[in-house]
């Protein structure tokens, strides 16, 4: 799903607009693509029309729970990167949290974060950020890098021994 240049791209969903601001602000400093729903009902639509390599949603939200659009995502896209979020101290953040994990979500991030631990946990879930884990901008890139630690080893290799390998 990574494309252009390789930017990981990112759906953020909540409610709430500065949220959605604020996360944009974050996750573009940090290299990746991001487009915003405002809900659940929209994150589905527009997952439909241009799936992205990562999905963070908020679970407590007026239209669509993020539970229901977890359990809604994997069951229409069973490899959907999910992390949710909740800061919704009132109804209990942890069993929130848990209770997302059990519907799909690969990881939780419970609010308030730091920039440093969002953009790690968006890494952390795409292996080693941006476009790893199977994506394919990943695999062109590590096939790329791949094959120019082998011609560099074999060039090391010959003008250590003066012999010609291959």
């Amino acid at each position: 799903m990574a494309r252009l240049n390789d930017a990981v791209s990112v759906m953020i969903v909540d409610d709430d607009v500065q949220v959605r601001r604020l996360l944009r602000r974050r996750l573009e400093r940090g290299g990746y693509r991001v487009v915003e729903a405002a809900g659940g009902e929209a994150a589905v639509a527009r997952y439909r029309e241009a799936p992205t390599d990562l999905v963070i949603t908020d679970l407590v939200m007026p239209d669509t729970s993020g539970f229901q659009l977890i359990e809604r995502l994997r069951g229409e896209f069973p490899n959907v990167r999910i992390i949710a979020m909740s800061g919704a101290i009132d109804r209990g953040v942890p069993e929130l949290l848990a209770r997302a994990k059990r519907a799909g979500a690969r990881q939780v991030l419970p609010k308030p974060f730091t920039t440093a631990q969002l953009l790690d946990m968006a890494r952390e879930m795409m292996g080693n950020g941006h476009g790893g884990n199977g994506s394919p901008g990943g695999r062109r890139r590590w096939s790329r890098r791949l094959t120019l630690v082998v011609a560099l080893a074999a060039a090391a290799l010959v003008a250590l021994t003066g012999w010609l390998l291959f």
